[in-house]
């Protein structure tokens, strides 16, 4: 009956399953009942984030890594803003930049407040070693400040990507009781 459906996703899956909420709630359709979130990717652009810089040794997602996606997410949104607008985009630093910085669809944490507000039950998992930290609690901090029911788990000692690389692994099982 998809009654209850919930989205899962990991780094720019969780990016990718948080917009598709997002357009959920924008377009007025019913959306998941909740979503898990680990190590997700919520500013997709070059800021300079202290977490980021963990990319220089983390063995998944590098720094030149971060920068190659950001590059592409950026590269495909800015294709999309020519066709739409008429224009042929030149060079990846140009007119588009700040659309592409601020697009909640691509960075998800400049949502407006009133569709965070109506975001449903978020659980987010990273850990202290994940270049991605900082954005993850900066999210869970903002979704928290407009009363949405979150949890953000850090587990220690783990590496982005990690779900990929450990079957068995000690991750507390994580709760999500839809009701």
């Amino acid at each position: 009956t998809a009654e209850n459906i919930i989205f899962v996703g990991d780094s720019a899956g969780a990016n990718l399953i948080t917009a598709v909420l997002i357009k959920c709630i924008e377009a007025g359709i019913p959306q998941p009942k909740g979503i898990l979130t680990v190590y997700g990717l919520f500013l997709s652009n070059y800021a300079t984030i202290p977490s980021r810089m963990l990319g220089l040794c983390d063995i998944f997602l590098t720094y030149s890594m971060t920068l190659r996606i950001f590059k592409t997410y950026a590269g495909h949104f800015k294709e999309r803003l020519s066709k739409k607008e008429g224009k042929v985009p030149m060079a990846l630093h140009d007119e588009f930049d700040d659309e592409i910085s601020k697009s909640h669809l691509l960075s998800p944490i400049w949502s407006p407040d009133e569709v965070l507000r109506q975001f449903p039950k978020i659980r987010m998992l990273t850990t202290n070693l994940d270049p991605l930290l900082d954005e993850n609690i900066e999210m869970a901090k903002k979704l928290r400040s407009r009363n949405v029911d979150v949890q953000l788990d850090i587990q220690h000692g783990l590496v982005h990507g990690f779900l990929h690389i450990i079957r068995v692994s000690n991750i507390p099982r994580i709760e999500f009781n839809i009701n």
